[in-house]
C-alpha cells in the first residue's frame, strides 16, 4: 500500500533465515516461466518483541534488518539465476522456535543453539557439495560465496570443509547480528556495491534457518 503497488500480486515465502532466498527462487521461476516480468522481493525482520531480553542465549545474538532486490527478465549476455536447491528437516524443528512457556506468556525466539550449529556444520557441506554438483560445478570454480549472517565459525567451518578460501566470502555479522530473513539482502546488497564480484562470476547464495531449512542458489553475474 505504502509503494501504491496496487496492481501488483503479493505473498508471504515463510521460511525463517532462508525465506528471502526462497522468494527469490520463486520469483526467478515466475519470471522464467513468462509468468512474471518484474518482482520485488524483500527481506525485513524486527526482532525487539519477541526476544527474551534477560535470555543471552537470543538476545545478543539478532537483530532487526531490511533488505530487498528487483529481479526482471535478462537480456542475452546478462546475469542470471542457474540453479537451485532447497530442503527442511521437520524433525528439527523445536530446534528454533518463537513460543511461550504458558498460554499467558510472551512468546519469545527460543534456540537450542548447540544443536543448530552441530546440525548446520554436519549437514550443510554435503548439501552444498550436492547443490554444487547438480549445477554443474565443483565448489572450486564458485567465484564468491553469499552466506547468511547467523554464526561466523558456522560459516569459516562449511567453507573449510568445502576446500574454499575464507577470500572468497563476505562476513557482516559483527555489524547487524543475525538479521534472518533480511540477513541474505543486506549481504548481497554489500557484496554487489563493494565490487566483490563482476560480470561472469559464478555465486552461490547460501542460507539455513529455523524448520530446520536449508537452501543455494547459482547466480552467473
Amino acid at each position: 500500500g505504502m509503494l501504491g503497488a496496487v496492481n501488483a500480486g503479493a505473498l508471504d515465502t515463510l521460511a525463517a533465515c532462508t525465506s528471502s532466498l526462497s522468494a527469490m527462487a520463486v520469483a526467478a521461476s515466475g519470471i522464467a516461466s513468462g509468468m512474471w516480468n518484474t518482482v520485488l522481493v524483500v527481506g525485513a525482520e524486527s526482532f525487539r518483541d519477541v526476544l527474551d531480553w534477560t535470555s543471552r542465549t537470543t538476545c545478543i545474538l539478532f537483530g532487526d534488518g531490511a533488505g530487498a532486490a528487483v529481479l526482471t527478465a535478462a537480456a542475452a549476455g546478462e546475469g542470471r539465476f542457474v540453479s537451485a536447491k532447497f530442503s527442511a528437516d521437520g524433525t528439527k524443528a523445536d530446534f528454533i522456535t518463537i513460543e511461550s512457556a504458558n498460554p499467558h506468556d510472551p512468546k519469545f525466539v527460543r534456540m537450542r543453539g548447540s544443536e543448530v550449529f552441530k546440525f548446520v556444520n554436519r549437514t550443510m557441506p554435503v548439501f552444498l557439495e550436492r547443490f554444487c554438483a547438480a549445477s554443474g560445478i565443483t565448489p572450486a570454480d564458485v567465484d564468491f560465496w553469499i552466506m547468511h549472517q547467523a554464526n561466523t565459525r558456522i560459516n569459516e567451518g562449511v567453507l573449510k570443509r568445502l576446500h574454499v578460501p575464507l577470500a572468497r566470502t563476505y562476513m557482516n555479522l559483527a555489524n547487524y547480528g543475525n538479521t534472518s530473513a533480511a540477513s541474505m539482502m543486506i549481504t548481497l546488497h554489500e557484496a554487489r556495491t563493494g565490487g566483490m564480484y563482476g560480470p561472469g562470476d559464478d555465486v552461490a547464495l547460501v542460507a539455513f534457518g529455523g524448520g530446520m531449512t536449508l537452501g543455494a542458489m547459482l547466480y552467473r553475474a
